[in-house]
């Protein structure tokens, strides 16, 4: 389907096209307070919630929070990159 989503064991899940973790959704850390901007770019409230489900259904919002977490970490933020990337 569209709508991706992965539940992680940690409980924290990976949202949409580019699955972005939720951790990153409040505005805890530098990353955090970057998706504040975002998310308030794209009209999306501070609700865990409101933030998954924007972020699952919304592919440009979705992209724009991958950019945003590309620049200030890298591909070291996604789990998946550990298997490709020594």
């Amino acid at each position: 389907g569209k709508y991706k989503i992965h539940v992680n064991p940690n409980r924290t899940i990976d949202a949409g096209l580019y699955q972005i973790n939720s951790s990153h959704f409040t505005g805890r850390g530098s990353v955090g307070r970057a998706f504040d901007k975002i998310f308030k770019r794209y009209k999306v409230g501070e609700a865990m919630h409101e933030r998954v489900v924007a972020a699952i259904t919304n592919d440009k919002l979705n992209e724009d929070l991958a950019r945003c977490l590309y620049k200030m970490r890298g591909l070291k933020a996604w789990t998946s990159s550990r298997k490709f990337i020594k």
